[in-house]
């Protein structure tokens, strides 16, 4: 078959897998099915299973497949929900053949089907609503003493169900996101096998992005080891590609943002558990730029209340083997050149029982140039709509590099941006408030000056089912009307059910 005519044939096939996956969500959350009880009863498995049938791997759940899977509070949902139908799996499992009560031990079936819309209600509008879903199975075939062999398979799908700016070539999502059109799209986001042993362990393939500035997932190689003071980790880069509610792209965006190359990272984590201290790293893009950096992280408790402080400081330097103006594959509103990114970020927090909030304010400046590394995978999470924001208890954000007309302009050159942001979480609901000013020396295309001010509402209502909002007051200055600000503010809301099999 062609390329073209198996672009069609998934075009006209997706929508079908899409509702199969609905109905399979569906009958997980109302009916407590497991799809993977439907394993048929294989009499080559049982017989070969004969020396094996006294004992029984008990296999706890990998907490770290489950956080570079879905996000911490994701983690602590399904952490909860394994341990409340702990003995109905046990008395399960004890009904089946030896070897397929171990298989069932030794795998994992999560992910999540939901909606998502954006709607503008100012100028320079771009509404669009998508469904989109994620099945991943992951298998421990050796998990013992220690040392843990795993893999994991998984997809990303997404169509789009009005309007649209979900899908994206990436040589016009920096330019005119907007006007591309939108249809079905999907890509495999994990495919990995990952091996760990004590403080060492190695993973490779597709998988959620385990270092800051590269996002949301990556295809190639991360090596890490704990030592009593901390963690040596590296990484090479092959590609990495965008899977949100908002956005999904192929593992192409470095053949077609950033003139092809490899990136390889390479980092130190200092200092453990509550005496962590933060990050020294640095990253090289080949035949374009390298960058050092280096992060300050420390929460410090007060006393034996339930507040703590949390400091954020963050460093880096970027060196650019291209300069000027952007041209061929990058958009030309690009700046390129040597810069630098300068964070600080201090807040406190609280937490008591089934009451937490957050308070903060922020302060970033950007060099001379524009810190392009932040489209790769910024983290300043509080305004990235495609990253969850854990210290923000998985509210939904307002949008920032990928956030189509509404793009923010903190990472152009000679900009400083100032913030202020609060959450408070009430089991089972949440909300937060976000504002933002962000003014540069130039007027670009992006907007020159901008104020956002955003308020946003998140819901637990039952069991993995969850429910978010935003809405965001935006004005900037725009490059073709500097006489005065254009209103582009918007709103956000997404239904997602996320699922798991213990």
């Amino acid at each position: 078959m062609s390329a073209y005519g198996f672009k069609n044939s998934f075009k006209t096939s997706l929508p079908k897998v899409l509702t199969l996956c609905a109905l399979v969500a569906f009958s997980h959350f109302c009916l407590g099915a497991n799809p993977l009880n439907s394993i048929s009863q294989n009499s080559t498995l049982q017989n070969d299973a004969t020396q094996d049938s006294t004992t029984t791997d008990s296999t706890p759940i990998d907490s770290t497949l489950i956080e570079s899977a879905e996000s911490q509070d994701f983690a602590d949902s399904i952490i909860s929900r394994v341990q409340s139908t702990q003995q109905d799996s046990q008395a399960l499992q004890s009904s089946q053949p030896p070897i397929i009560a171990q298989i069932l031990n030794r795998t994992q079936f999560y992910g999540h089907i939901g909606t998502f819309g954006k709607s503008s209600f100012g100028k320079h509008r771009d509404s669009y609503l998508t469904l989109h879903f994620a099945a991943n199975l992951s298998y421990d075939f050796y998990a013992k003493n220690d040392h843990l062999l795993n893999a994991t398979i998984g997809i990303w799908g997404a169509t789009s169900l009005l309007g649209g700016a979900l899908r994206h070539n990436a040589h016009e999502y920096l330019g005119n996101h907007i006007g591309d059109e939108v249809g079905n799209d999907w890509n495999s986001n994990n495919a990995f096998l990952r091996y760990s042993y004590r403080g060492f362990s190695v993973q490779a393939g597709r998988f959620d992005a385990l270092v800051d500035w590269v996002g949301e997932h990556m295809q190639g190689a991360h090596i890490a080891y704990d030592f009593k003071y901390g963690e040596i980790y590296g990484a090479w880069v092959n590609e990495y590609a965008h899977s949100s509610r908002e956005e999904t792209s192929n593992f192409v965006e470095f053949k077609e943002l950033y003139y092809g190359g490899n990136e390889f990272v390479l980092g130190v984590k200092l200092g453990r558990g509550e005496y962590r201290l933060g990050d020294i790293y640095a990253y090289y893009l080949t035949d374009f730029f390298y960058m050092l950096g280096a992060k300050i992280s420390q929460d410090i408790a007060l006393g034996s209340s339930p507040f703590s402080l949390n400091i954020l400081a963050h460093g880096n330097y970027l060196s650019s083997q291209r300069k000027g103006w952007a041209i061929g594959s990058i958009n030309e509103s690009r700046k390129l050149g040597d810069t630098y990114l300068i964070t600080l970020q201090p807040s406190i927090s609280y937490e008591k029982s089934k009451v937490a909030y957050k308070l903060g304010i922020g302060y970033a400046r950007t060099g001379a140039n524009d810190f392009l590394q932040a489209h790769m995978g910024g983290n300043l999470y509080i305004f990235e709509a495609e990253d969850e924001t854990p210290f923000m208890y998985n509210v939904i954000a307002p949008g920032g590099y990928h956030n189509g007309t509404q793009q923010t302009n903190m990472f152009q050159g000679n900009t400083d941006s100032w913030w202020g942001f609060g959450a408070l979480k009430i089991n089972p609901v949440v909300f937060s408030l976000t504002a933002r000013h962000s003014k540069g020396t130039e007027k670009r295309s992006l907007g020159g000056e901008q104020l956002q001010i955003a308020l946003g509402f998140g819901w637990n209502i039952y069991k993995g089912l969850h429910l978010g909002l935003i809405g965001v007051y935006m004005e900037q200055k725009m490059r073709d009307e500097p006489s005065a600000p254009t209103n582009t503010s918007y709103g956000k809301a997404f239904l997602e059910y996320r699922f798991f099999t213990p």
